[in-house]
């Protein structure tokens, strides 16, 4: 991640005009060290010697230097949790180019905090953890604020159960029942392969190819997305050519590009009106896959529009 206020430098091609225009973006006095800590700065090049020397100017200067010679390292990096306050970036990089590792930056620091504003403040809250988390089913997860309540209200109590002394917790009594598979088995192996910094960067990515998938839909004749795409979720409407019930064919679009097979999605109601429900939201799902689920919904909505449609009164 980034630190607020982050800039991308161009890279100079002298050490001098290096570590003067990291000091000027920074608005570091040039006898005044970064930080009494060390700045971290990421310095993306595939060409070892340039990454070499620029490291040792850029720690002459009293820099922290982290290095990476590709896209994915460095997006690897970027989603590591440090705070990174400049990055110097190539721009012809052996699987890509600067503009993505540019581009990874934006993506990776939506402002999403503000949807959860006010959270800590609630005496309880729920969440699903089988979408984001990508685990099985019915993996619900509650919070309560008040850990005594919560333990009285769903404290079961019988002669022959053999209770703990106190200070090992029995798992029955805090869920409504008495015997169940483990389910946080998976949620706990989940947060734990993915970290802090890996789980925002999947929610990071979802949101982006949400917003990837709605400006590709947006465009197109007939369509309209209904909503803000703020998370992962988009919602879409379809208009039949020359007018006609946009219920009825919404529908029909979402049967066909189910039949289609590139991607799965499913409708709902919003507002009154038949919408499309994109919900982007596994691990491996990658730009590529938006985009052909993007050409795999336009083209059944035209399929569609040359097939007869259903009415409704």
């Amino acid at each position: 991640m980034l630190k607020e206020g982050v800039h991308l430098l161009q890279k100079p091609f002298t050490g001098r005009k290096l570590a003067q225009a990291v000091r000027e973006a920074l608005d570091a006095p040039e006898a005044q060290p970064p930080a009494p800590r060390k700045a971290r700065v990421l310095l993306v090049d595939d060409d070892a010697q340039v990454r070499k020397l620029t490291t040792l100017i850029l720690e002459r200067a009293g820099y922290l230097v982290e290095s990476a010679g590709t896209v994915k390292a460095a997006s690897e990096m970027l989603g590591s949790g440090h705070e990174y306050v400049a990055i110097l970036c190539d721009m012809t990089l052996p699987d890509g180019s600067g503009e993505d590792v540019v581009r990874r930056v934006r993506e990776a620091q939506p402002e999403l905090r503000d949807r959860v504003a006010g959270l800590a403040e609630a005496d309880s809250w729920t969440t699903d953890a089988h979408k984001w988390l990508n685990v099985p089913y019915d993996s619900g997860i509650v919070i309560v604020r008040d850990a005594a309540a919560h333990h009285a209200a769903m404290t079961l109590g019988a002669a022959y159960y053999v209770e703990t002394v106190g200070g090992e917790r029995d798992s029955y009594n805090w869920v409504p029942e008495s015997s169940r598979r483990a389910r946080g088995f998976a949620v706990y192996a989940a947060l734990r392969s993915l970290g802090r910094a890996g789980l925002a960067e999947m929610i990071d990515r979802c949101c982006a190819l949400a917003r990837r998938m709605a400006d590709g839909l947006r465009g197109a004749d007939g369509v309209t997305i209904l909503n803000d795409v703020v998370l992962n979720q988009v919602l879409v409407r379809f208009e039949p050519p020359g007018g006609g019930d946009a219920d009825a064919f919404t529908r029909a679009v979402i049967v066909a590009v189910q039949a289609d097979g590139t991607c799965w999605l499913g409708g709902t109601t919003w507002h009154g009106m038949a919408a499309m429900r994109i919900s982007v939201s596994n691990w491996s799902t990658t730009e590529a896959d938006a985009d052909m689920s993007v050409e795999a919904i336009l083209r059944s909505a035209r399929m569609t529009a040359g097939a007869p449609t259903v009415t409704t009164a």
